[in-house]
Formats: C-alpha cells, sequence, structure tokens
C-alpha cells in the first residue's frame, strides 16, 4: 500500500448549513482551595509536588543534605514528570480530598504523612456512601505517590485498608455513563458547518473518538497551554493508506501515551465509510480546512481566523461543542460516551468482540464494563458463534420428540 499526505486526496463534499442555533451550554462552579504555608493554591497538577507536610519537609532536607540543589530538584522534578499530566491531576484531586478529610476531623499535620492504616481506612469508610470504587481507587492512588515522592512509608496495603475498600462499593455505585449515539452523532453533524475551521476539527474529533472508540484524553489535551508530544498526537503523525478491492481505505496515527500503556502508546486505524459519519472524510476535511495551523501543533488544532491563531483542542471545549448541539432533553455526552458508543455500535454490527478490543486499545477484558444493550449484543454474537460450529452430527443439538406434556 502506498502512503501520501492526506491533503493530496482530500475531495470536497457539499457543506451543510447549520440548520439550528447553538443553545448555550452549563457551566460548573469549580471548587475552591482553602489555601496554607504546607498547601499552596496550586493547579490540581502540581499537588504532588507543591503539597507538603511536616514529614515531607523533613524529607527535603535531608535529600538536600545528600545532594547538590540542582540534583536533588531534578530528581524530585523527573519522579512527577513521569506520570501523564492527566494522572497528576487525577493524584491531585486525590489528595485534596485526604486534605479535606483531615481538617474535617481536626486530624494533625504531622499524622497526614506517613498516614496510618486506621486514617487511610478511615478515608476510605467515609467516601464510601458518595464515591465510586473507581474514583476511590484513584485518590488511593493518588496518595501513595504523594508519599513515595516524599519517600514516605506507604501503609496502604494492610489488611485493615485493604478490606475497608472491598467494602465501598456497597453503599454507591455510579450509574453508568450514557453512550453517544448514531442517531446523536447524525444530528451533530447536521447542527454545524464543517467548513469552519472549529467545526470541522471537533467534527474529525468525534468521529475519531466514537470509531475509533478512544479516550479523549488520549486525543485532545487537557489545557489550551498543556500540548506535548510526550502525551500528545501531532498533526504530522496522520498516514493515509489507499483502499483496494480486498479492503477499504483507512488513516491511521500513533499515540504517544495511553492510559493502560504508558510510554508504549497505542495506534488508532480509522476505516471510510460509504456514508455521512465516516472519520477517514472527515479527517481530512479538517486538514484542509485547518491546513494553517502548523505540522508540529495538536492534531485537531483548528484556526480562530477572526485573531489568525491556533486554537489548542481541549477535552472540555470539545465536550461543550458537543453538548450544545444537541436537544437539552437528551443525555448529557461526558469524556467516556464516544468509546462507549463506538464500541456498542461496532459490536451491534457483528464485529467480533476481541477486534473490538484490538480498536480500542484495550489490553484486557475491561472494556466489557462499558458493553450497553446486552440484550441485543449477546445473542448475535451467540448466534454468529453457534453459526460458525461444523454441522456434522456430534455437533448438532436434537431437540426432543416429545412435547413437553409427555415429559414425567
Amino acid at each position: 500500500m502506498s502512503r501520501i499526505h492526506p491533503v493530496q486526496l482530500i475531495k470536497r463534499e457539499p457543506i451543510v448549513p447549520k440548520l439550528e442555533p447553538k443553545p448555550e451550554s452549563d457551566t460548573k462552579p469549580k471548587l475552591e482551595i482553602t489555601t496554607t504555608i504546607l498547601r499552596p493554591s496550586v493547579p490540581a497538577t502540581d499537588r504532588l509536588s507543591a503539597w507538603k507536610t511536616p514529614f515531607a519537609l523533613e524529607s527535603d532536607a535531608e535529600l538536600l543534605s545528600s545532594l547538590p540543589l540542582n540534583l536533588s530538584s531534578s530528581l524530585k522534578d523527573n519522579l512527577v514528570k513521569a506520570l501523564a499530566p492527566s494522572t497528576r491531576s487525577a493524584y491531585g484531586a486525590g489528595i485534596r480530598r485526604f486534605t479535606e478529610f483531615c481538617d474535617k476531623h481536626n486530624i494533625s499535620e504531622e499524622a497526614r504523612m506517613p498516614a496510618s492504616k486506621y486514617l487511610l481506612a478511615s478515608f476510605v469508610t467515609e467516601q464510601a456512601g458518595s464515591c465510586s470504587a473507581s474514583c476511590i481507587k484513584n485518590w488511593m492512588s493518588g496518595l501513595k505517590a504523594w508519599h513515595e515522592i516524599n519517600s514516605a512509608p506507604w501503609n496502604g496495603e494492610d489488611r485493615l485498608v485493604q478490606l475497608s475498600r472491598s467494602l465501598k462499593g456497597t453503599s454507591f455505585s455510579r450509574p453508568k455513563r450514557p453512550p453517544i449515539t448514531r442517531d446523536q452523532l447524525t444530528l451533530l453533524r447536521r447542527r454545524i458547518n464543517i467548513a469552519e475551521g472549529k467545526d470541522a476539527a471537533f467534527w474529525a474529533l468525534a468521529t475519531t473518538a466514537f470509531w475509533g472508540c478512544r479516550r479523549l484524553g488520549e486525543i485532545t489535551i487537557p489545557k489550551p497551554d498543556g500540548f506535548n508530544t510526550q502525551f500528545h498526537v501531532q498533526k504530522t503523525a496522520v498516514s493515509f493508506t489507499h483502499g483496494s478491492s480486498a479492503r477499504p481505505p483507512s488513516i491511521s496515527f500513533d499515540i504517544p501515551w495511553t492510559k493502560t500503556t504508558k510510554e508504549k502508546g497505542g495506534k488508532v486505524v480509522l476505516t471510510a465509510r460509504d456514508d455521512d459519519l465516516c472519520p477517514v472524510t472527515a479527517l481530512l476535511n479538517h486538514i484542509l480546512v485547518n491546513h494553517k495551523v502548523p505540522p508540529d501543533h495538536a492534531l485537531f488544532s483548528y484556526m480562530d481566523n477572526s485573531q489568525n491563531r491556533t486554537i489548542p483542542p481541549t477535552k472540555s471545549k470539545f465536550l461543550e461543542f458537543c453538548n450544545s448541539n444537541i436537544p437539552s432533553n437528551q443525555d448529557k455526552i461526558l469524556g467516556h460516551s464516544f468509546r462507549i458508543g463506538g464500541s456498542v455500535e461496532l459490536l451491534l454490527a457483528g464485529v467480533p468482540p476481541e477486534v473490538v478490543a484490538l480498536i480500542g486499545g484495550w489490553t484486557s477484558s475491561a472494556f466489557l464494563l462499558y458493553w450497553h444493550k446486552l440484550e441485543e449484543i449477546i445473542p448475535l454474537h451467540f448466534r454468529s458463534r453457534l453459526n460458525s460450529l461444523p454441522t456434522s452430527e456430534p455437533h448438532r443439538s436434537q431437540l426432543p420428540s416429545r412435547t413437553s406434556s409427555s415429559f414425567p
């Protein structure tokens, strides 16, 4: 298969005008963080290194007594930067929740690090009524990393804490996050104008996330100034492959970092479709419309022609864009809606589960948790598997010739 630059193959498609005005989106108020000497007001991504305890201060002093300032600073920085920004942000949220818990119960600064098994077990138990299991797991991972970076003993593996964690889901279970449906995606397409930079970029992002079953964090950036080639996809990463009689055209690009594979990254492969939801057409159109975006910028960046500047594709702006273009009486589109919706659509189309897992970059059976419409998916694939069995006599199911009324 030969590969050429996507712009050379772009076909101009008819521009669909906006049919309805875009409603205003809701904004959520941000929680305030109490500022102290030990806990300065910093972004969540910086709390691992910026938030201190008396133990952490002693650890810093010991490090400085052993190494020159430049080496000790470099060591701490590298430990933190080894984590993806999204991971640091999630861990920072856990540190904040733990701090709020300690403030609420008047836990001394000295007792917060190293946190005793009793303190950690109490923290987990109190959160059980309002947080999901995965949420508490992330918070505890954040506390563990915070302890490790400050060379503090970690008591989170103690049996008492583990027992508390095993009970955390009994009183709270987060409702399943709704998938974006094919109908919603079609409606989104009708309400935007893909001749405009932002609409073209976000439409390409939407179809990529949907048909590629990707996490939004893998193809967006966390904040306007948060683009980092170590974690985020560049425009130059895109590669187009010609189709043939045996296979349709496709586009692929490598992701530098994923939640599960870390620095090993992953690959996105998008296959052309003969409808308005084609991700290949959407991505080629985005590249053409936003051709002024420099090649070393984020893949789904777009041009703001009114100010002649490049706008990076942040996750929050993308979700705001999507929700402003669907009726208010429909389920709100969330971060995992595209990943869930795409996997459901592929499964309903008869794509084998193992292929769906490969498309979405799942490395385990964890993607089964995202399945919706089980009443349709399971019979479909069960029938497919039965049809693939040999039809020889030993493999056929024999129904009894007698009716149920003749059973003893």
